[in-house]
């Protein structure tokens, strides 16, 4: 379901937080919602979830006859897809203005002046480590860890150690965060099959498991510089 709404989104032009708010409504209403959800009701939850995070965060959101038409392919009426929005919004009390990890990622990149090409890398990680559904930490903190991690991957020991100080998380509690989110990256670095789609929609694969770098993008001028981060010495 996760990476589905990935490419859901993605193919929306749909912003990243877009992404994170609507699995946390999802979740949010899975967790305080009805125990017993039939799987065929999983599609309806994730396309409405996605319905409402996009009115909070994209410029033109998607409305109600758009998923009708386009991600549920008539599979539901209009009215049960407005039905489904107002029981999403009672069950989460219409508690949408969360801090997620990207508004995290913004606040630092904009406090320390980090390279698009690291906080890029470090957005696909936290949408990676997303879609391992109990894979989360709290939002500042996964924000930080990726960074570092990118930092690190990409031979910036000096700007994950700026970004560490800045944040004020101990260190030891970061590298517990990195190191998770390490294997969920190789995971689906060495079985990428499911998620082929995923990739191909957010522009970037996975590079092969002797490179330093983590990820091959498509787009020739981020490629060009996480080559110039890694040489740069």
């Amino acid at each position: 379901m996760i990476d589905w709404m990935v490419e859901v989104l993605t193919k929306m032009n749909s912003s990243g937080n877009t992404f994170f708010l609507s699995v946390y409504i999802m979740d949010k209403y899975l967790k305080k919602g009805p125990k017993a959800i039939p799987p065929e009701k999983l599609l309806l939850i994730g396309t409405i979830s996605m319905v409402l995070a996009s009115k909070f965060e994209d410029v033109q959101p998607i409305s109600i006859p758009l998923a009708k038409k386009c991600l549920v392919h008539n599979k539901y009426t209009e009215q049960e897809l407005v039905s489904m929005e107002f029981e999403i919004c009672t069950v989460i009390e219409f508690e949408f203005l969360v801090p997620l990890c990207t508004d995290y990622l913004g606040l630092l990149c904009s406090q320390i002046q980090i390279p698009f090409i690291i906080s890029r890398s470090a957005e696909l990680v936290l949408i990676i480590n997303r879609l391992e559904y109990n894979n989360y930490y709290p939002p500042f903190e996964e924000a930080t860890s990726a960074l570092v991690l990118i930092c690190k991957n990409l031979n910036q020991p000096a700007l994950a150690q700026q970004i560490t100080n800045f944040s004020g998380i101990p260190e030891d509690l970061l590298e517990i965060s990195i190191i998770g989110m390490t294997n969920q990256l190789y995971s689906y670095k060495l079985n990428p099959a499911k998620f082929k789609l995923v990739f191909r929609e957010l522009g970037f694969n996975f590079e092969s498991v002797d490179e330093q770098k983590l990820f091959r993008f498509t787009d020739p001028d981020l490629e060009k510089s996480q080559v110039n981060l890694i040489n740069y010495v």
